[in-house]
């Protein structure tokens, strides 16, 4: 494209599109499996491609009260994290875990309410 003489800004808004219908069908097509239980789908694929996804996160961080925090946090609540860092929305995850959507988003808000806690700058 840029040999063509495309703009870059709409080069870019192309890749941004592109990038959301990709994963807006990887979602879908992962959702058409035909099973009774979606949790035993999500946690099956999970422990294929990446078994201990929770793992590996906690083992990148580098904040020793970021990753105190983490590790006090009941394992659901951090899978519910990767599940939105991997663009699952609120109504997926829902259907994943069993628990009800306002149920995720709180856990999100209090984690991220704790988080903001720890790495704010101390008013000593």
């Amino acid at each position: 494209m840029r040999e063509a003489g495309v703009d870059e800004k709409v080069i870019a808004l192309l890749h941004s599109y592109d990038w959301a219908q990709f994963n807006a069908d990887r979602r879908y097509y992962e959702h058409q499996a035909d099973i009774n239980d979606p949790v035993e789908l999500v946690t099956a694929s999970t422990a294929e491609e990446n078994p201990h996804s929770v793992d590996k996160l906690l083992d990148e961080i580098d904040n020793e009260q970021l990753l105190y925090l983490l590790k006090q946090t009941e394992h659901l609540t951090l899978q519910i994290v990767l599940w939105k860092m991997e663009g699952y929305t609120s109504k997926e995850i829902s259907r994943f875990s069993g628990l009800s959507e306002s149920a995720i988003n709180f856990r999100i808000f209090y984690l991220r309410k704790k988080i903001k806690k720890i790495l704010a700058p101390s008013n000593n």
